[in-house]
C-alpha cells in the first residue's frame, strides 16, 4: 500500500497529529501556502520549528480560527450599530 500526499487533516479527530506541516495546515484553513508563511510571519499563526522544519501546532491553528471567529461577531455587531444610527 502507498501513502497519498493528502494534505486533508480533521484537526478535530483524536487521530489528528498535534504538528502539522505548512501544507497540511493551509489545507485544513483552505488558505494558499504562501498565505500561511505570511500569517507566521506576522505572528497570527504561531508555529515551531524542528531541525530544519516548521510545523504549526493544532492549538494554533483553533486558536487562530477562534480569533477570526470573534474578530468577524465584533465586526458585524458594530456594523449593524452603525447602520441603525444612520438610518434612524
Amino acid at each position: 500500500m502507498s501513502k497519498s500526499k493528502s494534505s486533508a487533516v480533521n484537526p478535530s479527530s483524536p487521530q489528528a497529529p498535534r504538528l502539522l506541516s505548512i501544507r497540511q495546515a493551509a489545507g485544513v484553513l483552505g488558505i494558499s501556502r504562501t498565505l500561511a508563511y505570511e500569517l507566521m510571519a506576522s505572528g497570527q499563526l504561531p508555529s515551531v520549528k524542528i531541525k530544519r522544519r516548521r510545523f504549526i501546532p493544532r492549538e494554533s491553528i483553533e486558536h487562530f480560527i477562534a480569533q477570526l471567529s470573534a474578530s468577524s461577531t465584533a465586526t458585524n455587531l458594530s456594523g449593524a450599530h452603525e447602520y441603525e444610527a444612520t438610518n434612524v
